[in-house]
């Protein structure tokens, strides 16, 4: 189940790694983590 959604997470980075906002990457990355350490 976990690796899914880091599946999932790692087509999402890709995805947004190939645009030009870095910043939104990080802020999703950050939130990403946060929910995953409240589990």
């Amino acid at each position: 189940m976990e690796a899914v959604g880091l599946q999932d997470d790692r087509i999402e980075f890709e995805a947004l790694a190939g645009q030009p906002n870095s910043p939104k990457i990080f802020v999703h990355l950050l939130k990403r983590a946060d929910s995953v350490a409240r589990r």
